[in-house]
């Protein structure tokens, strides 16, 4: 008995089970020869990937060579992170797999919302400066100092920000002003 496994999990199953046709205790050539099962390993920290040719070599000559010269059978080994199998994994069978061109276009499509969004603020920003231009030259003539707009432009932000912020946050999409008139 084990927890269930997380949604996002590259190991999909239902139950485990010993098979029975598998090497046991003394290994039978054979058998090595057809294996049709992927095999996952833990490897330690920064793990070299060029030292497991070394191993992957030495145990194909010590069980499996003779029987590979006989039957012309070539032999393949690699090692991947598990990490990288969801995306980048080209190896036949392997399921469930993504595609990476998916994360690709939907990052393309945010990007692309996002300059949308940005460049609708800067056009809103504008015409509201442009509205507010009057009211700027007027203080100006009247003697109000740069510092003292500046603090009046930053302190209408910060009390303004809470209002527009609790607008945002009304769960049907209704804004505060719309509920008060109910």
């Amino acid at each position: 008995m084990f927890r269930d496994l997380p949604e996002n999990t590259h190991l999909k199953y239902s139950a485990l089970f010993r098979d029975p046709n598998t090497v046991s205790y003394i290994p039978n050539p054979r058998q090595l020869q057809s294996i049709g099962y992927y095999t996952y390993l833990a490897m330690p920290e920064n793990y070299k990937v060029e030292a497991f040719k070394a191993v992957s070599d030495s145990f194909y000559a010590r069980f499996m060579s003779e029987l590979g010269k006989v039957n012309n059978i070539k032999w393949r080994s690699w090692v991947q992170p598990l990490a990288d199998i969801h995306l980048n994994s080209d190896v036949g069978y392997d399921l469930p797999t993504g595609n990476k061109y998916y994360v690709f276009g939907f990052s393309a499509v945010g990007l692309f919302i996002l300059l949308i969004a940005c460049l609708n603020y800067v056009n809103l920003a504008m015409a509201r400066g442009a509205k507010r231009a009057k009211e700027i030259g007027m203080r100006k003539i009247l003697g109000i100092s740069r510092i003292h707009l500046i603090f009046r432009f930053l302190c209408e932000s910060v009390f303004f920000f809470p209002d527009c912020r609790g607008r945002w946050r009304c769960p049907h999409g209704i804004g505060a002003e719309a509920d008060a008139h109910q």
